[in-house]
């Protein structure tokens, strides 16, 4: 095996000779638009970035593979070299640099030079169409401070479009020309002279031995997790490590591990009173690490609280509890809920409440991480006393309709699926009964008339959206 090396103006003369090409095995086209837009990134910073070293199979007068062109690159040509890791680089930078996806336009900011911006428009067809129009507008695209990747390409050909588009975009400005070209240029060239080193397997490289080594290079290594990502984050935006943090915190909440990875639990929980939902793409922003530390003392302190309670109410593993974001909530939660005798009581029956819900119930199964910020927005409100009636969140309402002020006594809780600690301030919405009315005494505390058995069914079975559902009812709210 030898180590080579090639600038990409190289590999692109290769690809349109048919020197290089795929053995038919390979896999199809696997990266999205944003894997695409962070090679690009690397490849136009200064100083530019590795992205990793390829592997070719020499080939001689009897290919031992049936192969195929690159996506985008011309059919025919003597095949000199089979691409046996690496295809999913060489691809996107083939087609992104040769303007051949027809559901992205990828542009370069001008505004950063040293760093340069890639950005990813997504097409689509209308009709006849293909929208964004502004996207194959040049004068609306450098009005945005951008230009196509395109130009970029290495070779006379991609110099020659550079030319042409800065000569029509500059609008007569001999200075804005210059500026763009100079830029422009400074650019094309750290594309044509990156380089891209490779691995070479020797043309006496048997088929077997071939596969064995394609197999093992694509099956042998770990990907990063999206924890390693962060704790990188983390280790760049504040100098501190996030490895300690999970074992600082595992230290002090020794039953934490029982109930999924603490690091795991901690990003989740992070997430969520950062004001996200908890999954990968979130902490895969490049400001969540600096958001996570910032509310790493209130993590620590809602799963210390969380892993007390779930033990209290008999969910002493991961196994017992029935969803995975219950513990996720629970730790966002207890993070912010009040502590004290009365205050942290109602806390836990409005926790007990959401936690069993949530376990007899298929709310989490679907979309759970969206689900999760949405409770947890409804619950820290409740047991906060932010939000201004009990009514108002039964019914949705964000704004007190009543006229005058709520007669009902807050010491006693109603039965709804919703209601709050019983320190919740009144709405300010009357609640009395009309004089006419026969309601029991019951009813007249609660402010109702009288209903019919499946009225008060209706509203009781359905919690919040009850009243909504009785459109005969006539309760006041």
């Amino acid at each position: 095996m030898e180590a080579r090396n090639r600038t990409i103006e190289e590999w692109f003369g290769w690809i349109a000779d048919g020197a290089v090409v795929l053995p038919r095995f390979q896999r199809y086209e696997a990266w999205g638009w944003s894997q695409v837009e962070g090679l690009l990134e690397s490849v136009l910073r200064r100083p530019s970035l590795p992205v990793g070293a390829l592997l070719m199979l020499e080939v001689g007068d009897t290919p031992p593979f049936h192969a195929r062109p690159i996506v985008g690159a011309p059919e025919g040509g003597k095949a000199s070299y089979h691409l046996l890791d690496g295809q999913q680089r060489m691809t996107a930078l083939w087609r992104s640099l040769s303007d051949d996806y027809d559901d992205v336009s990828y542009f370069v900011s001008l505004t950063a030079p040293a760093a340069p911006d890639v950005q990813t428009v997504r097409r689509y067809m209308k009709g006849q169409q293909r929208y964004p129009v502004w996207c194959d507008d040049d004068d609306a695209v450098a009005a945005r401070d951008l230009f196509p990747v395109h130009l970029l390409r290495p070779g006379q050909a991609g110099a020659d479009k550079a030319k042409t588009w800065v000569k029509a975009t500059s609008g007569g400005d001999m200075d804005r020309a210059m500026a763009m070209n100079e830029a422009i240029t400074d650019l094309r060239s750290r594309v044509s002279t990156y380089s891209l080193p490779f691995l070479s397997l020797p043309t006496v490289t048997n088929r077997e031995t071939a596969l064995d080594v394609f197999i093992r290079m694509n099956t042998q290594g770990t990907a990063l997790t999206a924890f390693d990502i962060v704790v990188a984050q983390v280790e760049a935006d504040t100098g501190t490590s996030l490895h300690e943090r999970v074992e600082r915190l595992v230290s002090r909440v020794a039953t934490l591990s029982r109930y999924g990875e603490p690091a795991e639990v901690a990003l989740a929980v992070g997430a969520v009173l950062s004001g996200r939902a908890p999954n990968r793409a979130t902490y895969l922003q490049p400001r969540f690490g600096q958001d996570l530390v910032d509310v790493w003392d209130r993590v620590e302190r809602g799963l210390r609280r969380a892993v007390g309670f779930l033990a209290d109410e008999a969910m002493v593993n991961h196994m017992i509890v029935p969803a995975d974001p219950l513990v996720t909530l629970m730790g966002a939660f207890w993070a912010d809920a009040p502590e004290g005798k009365d205050a942290e009581g109602a806390a836990r029956r409005l926790a007990r409440r959401a936690l069993w819900r949530g376990a007899f119930s298929e709310r989490y199964a679907k979309t759970s991480a969206t689900r999760t910020i949405q409770t947890i927005g409804s619950l820290s409100a409740i047991a906060t006393g932010t939000t201004p009636c009990r009514h108002c969140l039964m019914t949705r309402r964000r704004r007190c309709r009543r006229p005058a002020p709520c007669t009902r006594g807050a010491g006693r809780r109603r039965r709804t699926d919703w209601d709050g600690p019983s320190s919740l301030p009144p709405c300010g919405r009357a609640a009395t009964t009309s004089p006419t009315s026969n309601a029991s005494p019951r009813q007249a505390w609660r402010g109702e008339s009288t209903t019919t058995f499946s009225q008060r069914r209706g509203w009781r079975l359905k919690g919040d959206l009850g009243a909504r559902y009785s459109a005969r009812s006539t309760v006041p709210w």
